[in-house]
């Protein structure tokens, strides 16, 4: 991986579309549907780049 073109956290820009990061998921929660417990519904996750620094990230289930 050419580290030259890693973006840090604490550099993402909203104008720009693409980005490589290199991040640690330090956390990671699966939400169930209510009505059938065994589909995943959303997953929230926490991320950390090499400078400590940390964001959120929600995926939600489409149908």
């Amino acid at each position: 991986m050419d580290s030259q073109n890693i973006t840090m956290i604490g550099d993402l820009d909203s104008k720009k579309e693409e980005y490589t990061l290199k991040v640690r998921t330090i956390r990671l929660w699966n939400f169930t549907s209510w009505e059938h417990l065994q589909d995943i519904h959303r997953i929230e996750m926490i991320f950390m780049d090499e400078h400590v620094n940390k964001f959120e990230c929600n995926v939600e289930k489409t149908t």
